[in-house]
């Protein structure tokens, strides 16, 4: 059988080559929490960077637009079916 030879420079080399080619894909993501829900209307904290009109997701996957923008939390009219958004 052939014996399989590496040298710790070439195994140098090509870590190198992985390491300066490695490019981190990076997401920021901010979530918040429900402090209330009724008629269509979720109260949420937790979202400093929310603007009017920006549209959000829950966790279900349902759309949100948020309106009602107060120093420490916002309104949002939820567009779809609320039933399984709760607080927290």
């Amino acid at each position: 059988m052939a014996e399989l030879t590496i040298s710790s420079d070439e195994i140098r080399s090509a870590i190198e080559d992985y390491v300066s080619s490695y490019s981190p894909d990076v997401t920021r993501e901010e979530v918040g929490v429900i402090t209330e829900t009724g008629d269509g209307i979720a109260r949420i904290e937790g979202l400093p960077s929310a603007m009017t009109n920006e549209l959000l997701e829950f966790s279900d996957g349902v759309l949100g637009l948020a309106l009602n923008l107060d120093v420490r939390e916002i309104g949002a009219v939820i567009l779809g079916d609320y039933s399984g958004l709760e607080q927290g």
